[in-house]
């Protein structure tokens, strides 16, 4: 049996997924907006059901080892330290965000402090990482 999709918000509108039974997106008169989500929770801007992927061109990775190698993309990925011992990585953006981002990092391989500094156009991840450690990091642009 299927349902009837909900009426939009007041002052707002949605797109419903009868499939998933669920409002596709909605947006409601004080401008939050919902994806993939049954119900608009006033408290926040965003709410997303499901996890959150991001697409784009992966930012370029130097002074991190001799053939250091990364995956994913501004907004975020893992980068794999080149050989020897290396102290820091600079990851350059594909595009330069509007303010420096809040970034943050974690060396996967090993229990080693990692510390992210930012710019619009650069991430340098400071830290003592040895041949292969692996090192994820997430960047959230802001106004």
């Amino acid at each position: 049996a299927s349902s009837s999709p909900p009426l939009p918000p007041a002052g707002g509108f949605s797109i419903f997924d009868e499939t998933a039974n669920v409002s596709a997106v909605s947006i409601n008169s004080a401008d939050v907006v919902g994806i993939g989500t049954t119900t608009v929770n006033t408290d926040s801007r965003l709410e997303v059901a499901g996890h959150i992927t991001t697409e784009g061109a992966a930012p370029t990775v130097s002074a991190c080892g001799t053939t250091p190698s990364i995956v994913g993309n501004d907004n975020g990925g893992k980068v794999t330290v080149g050989t020897g011992v290396v102290t820091s990585c600079t990851l350059t953006f594909a595009t330069a965000w509007a303010n420096a981002p809040a970034c943050i990092t974690n060396d996967e391989t090993v229990s080693l402090l990692t510390r992210g500094v930012s710019t619009p156009t650069t991430l340098v991840i400071d830290g003592t990482a040895i041949d292969a450690d692996v090192i994820s990091y997430i960047c959230l642009g802001r106004g």
